[in-house]
């Protein structure tokens, strides 16, 4: 489909010029053809940074040299319209040796000294750069704007020739009580005025009477006649007791930011707020409106409130009311002052207010945010407002509940639930507990899934749990859950501790029984209302292994156990989960890691669909007697559609649980239209019957393996005749597991018939503990990566290719013919292949390979790769992002 490359080039340069610099940067080094259109923005910038404090000195000599060849056509400097110097002092008479001494001049040829040629070296180099740089903008002269910056004094500057600029920034001057201020002073305005082309100066100066005489003479001083055009873009006025002189307002009719502030060490307040009050008129006078406004808590006057009500438009982006930490005499601002603030100037400034912030002393109670009913309306205004920061009281939980901004809580309940439904499960559950309005918008997630495990002491028995979800109780949490787990759920009846519901039980007294009986009659009671309360009910995922109460019912192999303890268990579960009330699961989980207990007596629940987990090797004992019960267990689970399991279907298997359909009545046959999802077939000397594929339809999982009775040439025809089948059948699963071994024609053909690029999971594996290895032919492997592996590249998301040191055909080193199709695997998550690491070149060359070739997929991250030596054979990830 069209990308970023379809678009004008035009187009692009406004995108990156929007972006931020280093995602501009970025874009430069995506592909040719996206550089050009982008090179002009992404190298607009250079920085001149070095240290000169620790040698050796970081003296950046190939970035410069870089920059001070203008007639080269590779050349950077023509794009840089930006320049920013900092640190850029050379220590010429340093004793370390530094980057660029070898390119200075033998002493025989020159007779300076060192430093002296040091000197010579750099001011050449720095005069070709700045030759160079023939389109700067800031710092073809005159330049659009000079920054000079210092954190701690000026140096001689007064001395220095500055460029040419239309705009000069001059920051460093924020305490105007300094020895530096006072002695730029006598320098400063001279050397602005001598800047040639200068229309607009900012600087962080803190105009008081002395500085606004040196710089804003009276027109008549024919000493500063230069100075008579210029503007100042920023203006921080500190008033004592004198006026602001009429001529000063020519030099700020480009006023942007403004600033008031009082002179505490020459001004009373009461002297302040008269000055103050004739600026603001003489402001309004000259109809200057700045974009930016500081002002002190006490400037919130009548003058003040006059002048932002009588802006023209809403041009005021930035409004800061403000009382310093340090002032040792707070007086609260008058109410009434307050009021009209926010009902004669603030309404007139709102639409256009980007930032708002009023920020006091607790003195300051009459602006605290729940105080001031008038400013509501006012604010409702500030369409354009991005930050604002207000006081409130927050001496109580009542007055801080009051003063809350809109937040969570004022989004719809439904945003709130799909918001919890895609955060992590532990996420949301914490997020029940914030308040009570979220509770109510997240708790059907958050109390979704119970886990039923517990120790088989009968003390530890969580009983407050399991009442918490049981039916008896009006606020029971059981509607809530959709998903069960249940682990070990065994309970020691007979234990001869005391048990945590033993003070529930009715006294002996009235109950005969022994308390072995009693206690069972009180869980099974209580667990009849858990499950009676568990009334939506999606999936249960029920597993267990070796307990305590298993060790004394296993006996000889072939012995099924009696009815109690596990088994009683399993049997009394299945009844409660069967009489649930509601409609039939969507999903049951049955798994054990060791054995099958009495599962086949069970009463098993309703479901649509069945895993089964736990059969993963058929040489056992118990083999004879599952394939007896486990076809009509299964087949006698009511509204069943779907089947998972991990049982190995041989022969016998397939007879079982895939009858003849002509051999049997149809009172006999639930199983008809059952679906399995997942098959894993152990292939011998016999034919699938048709009739098996039938109930292979929505298959999406399939393994095939070799029976060890079998020999590979009558495996590879069987296998071959399976293979043509689900071609036939147009079955196409998503997931597969197949032996190297089975990499034939039949396979190649059944790949290369997918409709679509549907298959997800592909594994060629090998049994370390095969005994006979035969070598895959080299045109069989050919023949998968051109045909086979090109039609489902797209849609694959796991590909694993290993084996052992025998499958050198399958080395990825030594299969060329499958880079193509694997550079199709766009969706590729993760990869498994074998390398050959009998030597350290090899490996490295090899890895250089790997990631040329799949290196650029947009979802792989690294590749798991089996490297095969002279005596062992190792596994590790190669990072394709980076060199891990």
């Amino acid at each position: 489909m069209p990308g970023l490359l379809s678009v004008p080039r035009e187009i692009i340069g406004e995108i990156a010029q929007q972006v931020d610099y280093e995602d501009a940067q970025n874009m430069r080094l995506v592909c040719r053809g996206l550089s050009p259109a982008v090179v002009h923005i992404a190298l607009s910038r250079l920085t001149l940074d070095w240290g000169t404090s620790h040698p050796p000195m970081p003296f950046p000599l190939e970035q410069l040299q870089a920059y001070a060849t203008p007639d080269s056509s590779n050349s950077p400097s023509p794009y840089v319209q930006h320049l920013v110097l900092r640190r850029v002092c050379v220590p010429y008479d340093s004793d370390q040796p530094m980057p660029f001494d070898h390119l200075l001049p033998p002493p025989e040829f020159d007779e300076h000294s060192l430093s002296q040629r040091r000197e010579t070296f750099f001011l050449g180099i720095m005069r070709k750069l700045f030759n160079s740089l023939s389109n700067l903008k800031t710092v073809d002269p005159p330049l659009s704007s000079l920054t000079l910056r210092t954190e701690e004094h000026w140096p001689d500057v007064a001395q220095a020739i500055v460029p040419p600029c239309k705009k000069l920034i001059v920051i460093g001057f924020f305490d105007p009580h300094t020895v530096f201020r006072d002695e730029a002073l006598e320098w400063m305005p001279t050397f602005v005025a001598a800047i040639p082309h200068l229309e607009e100066v900012f600087t962080d100066v803190m105009f008081d009477e002395k500085a606004i005489k040196r710089f804003f003479p009276f027109p008549d001083n024919g000493r500063m006649l230069s100075q008579k055009k210029l503007q100042h873009t920023s203006f921080t006025l500190g008033l004592s007791d004198f006026d602001v002189p009429d001529h000063v307002f020519e030099h700020i009719r480009s006023l942007r930011l403004l600033e008031l502030m009082r002179d505490e060490y020459a001004c009373t307040k009461e002297e302040y707020h008269r000055r103050s009050a004739t600026f603001w008129g003489q402001i309004i006078e000259k109809r200057i409106y700045v974009e930016e406004l500081n002002v002190h808590f006490e400037d919130v006057q009548d003058g003040l409130i006059d002048y932002l009500a009588s802006y023209p438009q809403p041009s005021l982006k930035v409004l800061e009311l403000l009382r310093y930490p340090l002032e040792e005499e707070s007086e609260p601002t008058p109410v009434e002052k307050i009021r009209k603030f926010f009902t004669q100037a603030l309404p007139v400034v709102a639409p256009g207010l980007r930032t708002l912030i009023i920020a006091g002393h607790p003195v300051d109670s009459p602006w605290f945010f729940d105080v001031i009913p008038e400013a509501y309306p006012a604010l409702r205004k500030c369409s354009s407002l991005t930050r604002i920061i207000v006081m409130v009281d927050v001496t109580s939980k009542e007055r801080k509940k009051e003063t809350n901004m809109p937040g969570l809580l004022s989004m719809p309940k439904e945003i709130l639930g799909e918001i919890a439904q895609q955060a992590e499960y532990e996420d949301t559950q914490q997020l029940r507990l914030a308040c009570r309005s979220i509770n109510s918008a997240v708790v059907h997630i958050a109390l979704s899934r119970l886990t039923l495990d517990w120790d088989p002491s009968p003390e530890k028995f969580p009983v407050d749990q399991v009442r918490a979800y049981g039916s008896g109780d009006s606020c029971s949490l059981g509607p809530y859950v959709r998903h069960l787990t249940m682990n070990k759920v065994c309970i020691k009846y007979d234990a001869t501790e005391a048990a945590s519901f033993d003070e529930m039980l009715p006294p002996a007294a009235a109950d005969k029984s022994c308390l072995k009986h009693r206690r069972q009659a009180f869980i099974q009671s209580l667990l009849y209302g858990l499950f009676a309360g568990l009334k939506n009910l999606k999936t249960v995922n029920w597993s267990w292994g070796a307990c305590d109460l298993d060790q004394t019912e296993r006996g000889h192999p072939g012995h099924y156990y009696n009815p109690t303890g596990c088994c009683a268990t399993i049997t009394a579960m299945g009844a409660l989960l069967a009489m649930r009330p509601g409609r039939p699961l969507a999903s049951l989980t049955l798994s054990s890691d060791i054995y099958w207990p009495g599962v086949r007596e069970a009463i098993v629940p309703p479901c649509k669909r069945l895993v089964i987990e736990g059969f993963h090797d058929w040489i056992d004992s118990y083999e004879e007697q599952d394939l007896k019960w486990l076809p009509k267990f299964v087949w006698s689970i009511p509204h069943l559609q779907e089947i998972d399991t991990d049982i190995w279907f041989n022969e016998r298997a397939i007879s079982r649980f895939f009858p003849d359909p002509s051999s049997i009545s149809n009172l006999q046959v639930p199983w008809k239209n059952l679906q399995h999802t997942k098959i894993s077939i152990r292939v011998s000397d016999y034919e699938i019957p048709d009739h098996v594929f039938e109930h292979l339809g929505s298959l999406r999982g399939l393994e095939l393996r070799r029976n060890e009775v079998c020999t590979k040439q009558v495996y590879l025809r069987r296998s071959a005749a399976i293979w043509r089948q689900l071609i036939k059948k147009r079955i196409y699963v998503e997931e597969l597991w197949v032996h190297i071994e089975d990499l034939q024609d039949s396979l190649i053909d059944y790949l290369a018939s997918y409709p679509q690029p549907s298959l997800k999971f592909l594994q060629f594996f090998r049994f370390i503990l095969e005994e006979e290895f035969e070598v895959t032919p080299v045109e069989k492997i050919k023949k998968f990566f051109t045909r086979a592996l090109p039609v489902i590249a797209p849609g694959l998301q796991n590909l694993s290719m290993v084996g052992v040191v025998a499958d050198s055909a399958w080395y990825f080193e030594s299969i060329p013919d499958a880079y193509p199709a694997l550079q199709k695997c766009s969706s590729l998550v993760e990869l498994s292949v074998m390398v050959n690491i009998a030597s350290k070149a090899q490996k490295e060359a090899t890895h250089k390979l790997i990631r040329s070739v799949v290196g650029k997929l947009p979802h792989l991250e690294e590749v798991d790769i089996v490297g095969m030596g002279r005596r062992r054979a190792i596994t590790y990830s190669l990072g394709l992002r980076e060199q891990s």
